[in-house]
């Protein structure tokens, strides 16, 4: 998310009485522009550790839309009268919003702090699970790395690519379903399996699998490139306004990868 949707878009709860005027009327935008209210928590044992985390600012379904970590931070509703309301209230509320809400990063250090804070949390970076001199030899082992990978994720910021370096004897089943549950807390938008032992059945178990535990998911299975017998799924996320690819996930088994360096 860039800085400047961060800034407009985003409310961090707690954050004192300037920036609580400002975002308060920069609710419309909020409501206009799909934003975000966002909980900020040091680790109470680790100074170095911060805990963020975020829901949309208003959901159809309301309170009942809440965060998996942080019960107390919930959705308001939306209506047909308060979205009439956002649209007349819009421009008064950029010009308040912001003046209040500069103000309040410009004279306050912690301000400036959580704004960084949420620009990490909505910045997705590149995972990578073993390496190619020790690739993950065996599902236990790929499954303590992914649960790790969770755990130090404080910050719930997404993943732009997991590359994961298997070992050819890793071979993916059908009920590996805390594998693929710990690969969609990551939330990764590519993921990559390398040096993956691949066929049809273990691949479309690993599908099955991941819809299954995805739910508003659905995974599918495309051949890329037949020359490389390289294999993509697409999963689709259904909204209201259509279908649209949201994750990829490539397959590419290490002995083609290393004809691929060679040419």
């Amino acid at each position: 998310m860039h800085a400047v949707s961060v800034f407009f878009n985003t409310t961090v709860e707690g954050s004192g009485t300037l920036s609580w005027i400002g975002d308060t009327a920069l609710t419309p935008v909020r409501y206009l522009f799909r934003g975000k209210s966002v909980w900020i928590e040091p680790d109470v044992t680790d100074e170095s550790k911060i805990y963020v985390d975020h829901v949309a600012s208003f959901h159809k379904t309301g309170s009942r839309h809440s965060s998996k970590t942080e019960e107390e931070l919930c959705s308001s509703s939306t209506g047909m009268f308060k979205t009439l309301i956002a649209i007349v209230c819009l421009i008064p509320g950029l010009i308040i919003g912001l003046a209040f809400k500069m103000s309040a990063y410009l004279f306050f250090d912690d301000i400036r702090k959580n704004h960084d804070f949420v620009k990490q949390h909505f910045t997705p970076i590149h995972r990578m699970i073993g390496t190619a001199e020790e690739p993950i030899s065996s599902v236990v082992n790929l499954k303590n790395a992914l649960q790790g990978a969770c755990t130090s994720n404080t910050i719930h910021c997404p993943t732009s690519v997991l590359h994961i370096h298997c070992n050819a004897t890793l071979t993916v089943d059908q009920n590996y379903y805390d594998v693929a549950e710990a690969i969609l807390k990551l939330n990764p938008k590519k993921l990559i399996l390398e040096g993956l032992n691949t066929h049809e059945v273990s691949l479309n178990a690993l599908k099955n699998t991941l819809s299954t535990l995805a739910g508003k998911y659905k995974w599918e299975i495309h051949t890329v490139d037949s020359s490389l017998k390289a294999l993509t799924m697409m999963a689709t996320k259904r909204r209201e306004n259509g279908k649209f690819p949201c994750l990829i996930l490539q397959v590419v088994p290490k002995s083609i990868q290393k004809s691929e360096k060679g040419k």
